[in-house]
């Protein structure tokens, strides 16, 4: 009897809290502070605080850097969410998704202002770079700007991957906010691959800076979000939540206008008709 009482204490430890709450992390402290003060700062922090209206605050959101979330993530023992990572296959198979959360026009590639323009035979049809590989035999003595704990999507880790590491200027280091584009424009590299919307941002703040952006060939126009957690029955849990409020915020107004504030009037059509596409593919994976 005493035996059966016991395994049963042991059994109950076992079972998931109904009220255990799920640890979520970000990279960056101003976000904590944004979202406490309840106005975002971007697409991103926007979105969240849009949809932690719905839900609250997570109790236990954490600064944590990048490189101890991957390591984090790998455990099991309790929940864990970060807040802002793309969905690639390798990832698909390790981890749990939400639905989308937010959209962004994909990584573009920068170049320094103060080079030649790219030659016509690396760029396509449509004025896209053909490849990376193409891009960097063509200026051997340059590097490529990249942050190897990044996913930049299925398409550019590929073509990352098979660069040369030779051409690339990998950082490290802690990420905080807009740490790419401060690097670029430092001409830490020649190229970088950086997010429009991070360097709308910077350029509202140092408006005299200059440079050339291109798309890259086979590069999705904009890219999905998604909060990314470990396979530990709270961290569904908590995924069925913010999947729940995701319905309702998709039907928001205010939740186009994050997606659109960052851009200039040129990109307004076309972030629009990404938003409408990805708005019913989406509403289709309900």
């Amino acid at each position: 009897m005493r035996l059966k009482i016991v395994l049963s204490i042991m059994w109950l430890f076992l079972l998931p809290s109904a009220s255990a709450e799920v640890v979520v992390v970000t990279d960056s402290q101003a976000f904590i502070g944004q979202l406490n003060g309840t106005q975002g700062n971007g697409t991103i922090s926007d979105v969240y605080s849009l949809l932690y209206q719905h839900i609250g605050i997570p109790p236990k959101l954490q600064f944590m850097p990048l490189k101890r979330q991957n390591r984090t993530l790998d455990q099991n023992d309790y929940g864990l969410c970060t807040l802002y990572r793309f969905k690639n296959e390798e990832r698909a198979k390790k981890y749990a998704f939400s639905n989308m959360v937010y959209f962004l026009v994909h990584y573009n590639l920068y170049q320094q202002s103060d080079m030649q323009p790219l030659a016509d035979e690396l760029l396509d049809e449509r004025g896209h770079v053909k490849s990376l590989a193409l891009l960097m035999d063509a200026h051997p003595a340059s590097k490529l700007l990249h942050i190897p704990a990044f996913s930049y999507g299925n398409a550019l880790d590929r073509q990352l991957a098979n660069l040369p590491d030779s051409t690339k200027f990998g950082f490290t280091g802690a990420v905080p906010h807009n740490r790419v584009s401060n690097l670029f424009f430092a001409k830490r590299a020649d190229f970088a691959l950086i997010f429009p919307s991070e360097v709308a941002e910077y350029v509202s703040i140092n408006p005299d800076v200059s440079y050339r952006r291109y798309r890259v060939a086979q590069v999705n126009y904009a890219t999905k979000g998604y909060m990314m957690c470990n396979k530990h029955p709270d961290s569904y849990a908590y995924i069925e939540r913010v999947n729940k409020a995701l319905v309702e915020l998709y039907k928001d107004p205010m939740y186009l206008k994050a997606h659109t504030d960052p851009y200039s009037e040129s990109e307004l059509a076309s972030i629009k008709e990404e938003f409408e596409n990805i708005h019913r593919i989406s509403a289709l994976e309900q």
